[in-house]
C-alpha cells in the first residue's frame, strides 16, 4: 500500500523546493507522474526502486511558471497571474491538488505583494503593475479616484488566487496631478496606493525589475549620466598565423541616477542590484537589460538620498 504523508502549501516558492513524500508499507518500485491538474497533461514522469519512504520535488518539472515579464497592455486592467495547478500520482494513488505560482515568498494573508511604497511618483503616459494575493475564487475591486473627481473601477474573480493589477496612466485625464487607488479583496480594503503625477522626462529611463518578493516594479531614472561604448576585438588567426578575420563584442553601457527619493523609495531601488532581471520598458514594451551595479550605496542618515545603477542596454557580436 502506497500513500502520500507530505504535501507543500499551496504557493510555496519554487526555489524552496514542492515536495511530496510517499510511504509504502515494504520497499517497492514506485512510478511517480507529475500531471498539470485541469488538462490532465502529463508534465513528468520519475522511477522509484526499493523505496519504503521516498520524497519527490516537483519543482524542476514546474519551473515553466517562473516565466515573469511585466505586461503590456493597452488599458488598466486586472489579470490572472501566471498560476499552476498540479497532481503527483504514485502508482496510481493520487496525491490531492497544489497552485503554483512564481512567488518568491510564501504569502500569508491577502493583500499586494510588493516593495515599492505606497506613495509613488508616476509620469502621464507610463503604467505599473501591482501583484495581488486572494483566497482561492473571491471578488477582487479596484477603484480609483483623481484629484479632479474622475473615477475608475476594475473587477475581477481571482482564479486560482494570485492576480495583477496593470494601471495605464492613459486611461485617466491628462491634467491629472494626483490619483488614488484602493484595492479591495472579498469587500475588504488591503491596500491603498497613491499616485504623484511628475513632468514627464523625454531622456528618462523606465526599467522594470523582479524584486525580492516576486512583484514586478517599476521606475523611471529621470538622469542618463553617462553612456560608454566599449569593443573587445579577437583576431581570428590561421594555424600558420595569418590573420582572416576579426570578430567585434560591442557593449553599450548606462549609468543612471534616480531623483532625490525619501527613504522607502530608495530602500526599493536598491533592490534592483539583486535582481535576477530586469527590463528597459520603452512605449509600453519591455526589453531585457543586465545591471552591471553589484551595490546600492546610500549614507545620509534617514535623509533623502539617489541611487545610482549602472547597466547594459545592448550587446553585439559583430565579424570586420
Amino acid at each position: 500500500m502506497i500513500r502520500f504523508t507530505k504535501f507543500p502549501a499551496d504557493f510555496t516558492p519554487l526555489h524552496e523546493g514542492l515536495l511530496f513524500e510517499v510511504e509504502c508499507d515494504e520497499p517497492s518500485d514506485v512510478e511517480v507522474c507529475i500531471y498539470e491538474a485541469q488538462t490532465e497533461t502529463l508534465v513528468g514522469r520519475k522511477m522509484l526502486y526499493g523505496v519504503s519512504v521516498a520524497t519527490i520535488d516537483i519543482a524542476p518539472y514546474v519551473a515553466r511558471i517562473d516565466d515573469v515579464v511585466p505586461l503590456a497592455l493597452d488599458c488598466s486592467a486586472i489579470v490572472p497571474a501566471s498560476v499552476g495547478e498540479y497532481r503527483v500520482e504514485a502508482n496510481g494513488i493520487s496525491s490531492g491538488v497544489i497552485c503554483v505560482s512564481n512567488n518568491l515568498t510564501l504569502p500569508l494573508a491577502q493583500g499586494v505583494i510588493t516593495t515599492a511604497p505606497t506613495e509613488r511618483h508616476i509620469a502621464y503616459g507610463e503604467c505599473d503593475e501591482v501583484r495581488i494575493i486572494s483566497r482561492l475564487y473571491v471578488p477582487i475591486f479596484v477603484s480609483l479616484t483623481t484629484d479632479e473627481g474622475f473615477t475608475m473601477t476594475l473587477d475581477f474573480t481571482s482564479s486560482p488566487g494570485y492576480a495583477t493589477l496593470f494601471f495605464a496612466t492613459s486611461d485617466l485625464p491628462a491634467t491629472t496631478r494626483r490619483a488614488e487607488m484602493c484595492i479591495f479583496c472579498d469587500e475588504i480594503e488591503v491596500q491603498r496606493i497613491t499616485y504623484h503625477f511628475a513632468p514627464h522626462y523625454g531622456t528618462g529611463f523606465r526599467l522594470a525589475w523582479l524584486s525580492e518578493v516576486g512583484s514586478v516594479e517599476r521606475y523611471t531614472f529621470p538622469t542618463i549620466c553617462r553612456t560608454t561604448r566599449s569593443a573587445e576585438r579577437t583576431e581570428c588567426r590561421t594555424a600558420e598565423g595569418e590573420t582572416f578575420g576579426i570578430r567585434s563584442l560591442r557593449d553599450t553601457c548606462l549609468r543612471l541616477s534616480s531623483a532625490i527619493e525619501p527613504r522607502a523609495t530608495i530602500v526599493s531601488l536598491a533592490g534592483i542590484v539583486a535582481s535576477p532581471r530586469t527590463w528597459r520598458v520603452e512605449a509600453g514594451e519591455p526589453t531585457r537589460v543586465e545591471v552591471l551595479s553589484t551595490e546600492a550605496v546610500s549614507h545620509t542618515f534617514g535623509r533623502p538620498d539617489r541611487v545610482v545603477v549602472d547597466v547594459r542596454t545592448a550587446r553585439e557580436e559583430v565579424a570586420i
